[in-house]
């Protein structure tokens, strides 16, 4: 079996072959609902509304693509169902927050095209997927937000559930009323990342060429 794994990744390396993949995953979300703000929900001088962005720190390993990106809400969000885009935002990491004064989802950011679903199984949630993304990313630590446009929640803007496998830095948040975070990156919730699912191709590159015959001989 050693042998034959060997085979099959020498050849998807010699051919060029780009293979599907998870390139990040965070989708263990909390049970229980606690998370991050993350939405564009108007700014109101009140907590009917905010408009809240929460990026994950992430590490790329390879030359990738990223084709769909996966974030879950909590079930207790009004109109979340008709939320169609979203702001994204990916920027290389340099230090435990993003910039202030440098690093801006609202200008830097792309909107992109979403879809909800609902998920009961393992828990209950909202999914919120962008798809179709075709983003090329060389290796090296990003900040990564996926920030929906749709009204505000029970509790102002909506919240991406907590992961409850945190990896790196914690999740930074900036919003950009100044109800909460004064418009400058925080961590809010110190050693938690907000779920996040990242998925697209790993893209191999050919060095030489090599026959079956060849690859098969190296392992007899």
């Amino acid at each position: 079996m050693k042998k034959l794994l060997l085979t099959l990744a020498a050849l998807t390396m010699l051919t060029g072959v780009a293979s599907a993949d998870v390139l990040w995953d965070q989708s263990n979300f909390d049970p229980n609902w606690s998370g991050f703000w993350n939405s564009e929900s108007g700014c109101a001088l009140n907590w009917s509304g905010a408009t809240v962005y929460a990026a994950n720190d992430i590490m790329i390993g390879d030359e990738v693509t990223i084709e769909k990106i996966t974030t879950y809400y909590d079930q207790l969000e009004f109109g979340i169902e008709s939320a169609t885009l979203a702001y994204l935002w990916i920027a290389p990491k340099a230090g435990t927050l993003p910039v202030n004064g440098v690093d801006n989802p609202l200008t830097q950011g792309t909107l992109v095209t979403v879809t909800v679903s609902t998920m009961t199984d393992p828990a209950t949630a909202y999914v919120v997927t962008a798809d179709g993304l075709n983003i090329d990313m060389a290796p090296g630590d990003y900040w990564i937000a996926l920030t929906p446009i749709f009204p505000a929640g029970f509790w102002g803007a909506n919240f991406n559930i907590t992961c409850l496998d945190p990896w790196g830095d914690s999740t930074a948040s900036w919003e950009i009323c100044a109800q909460v975070n004064n418009e400058t990156w925080q961590n809010v919730v110190p050693g938690n990342d907000a779920s996040i699912l990242i998925e697209g191709t790993i893209n191999v590159v050919a060095t030489e060429d090599e026959t079956w015959g060849g690859l098969k001989a190296l392992y007899r």
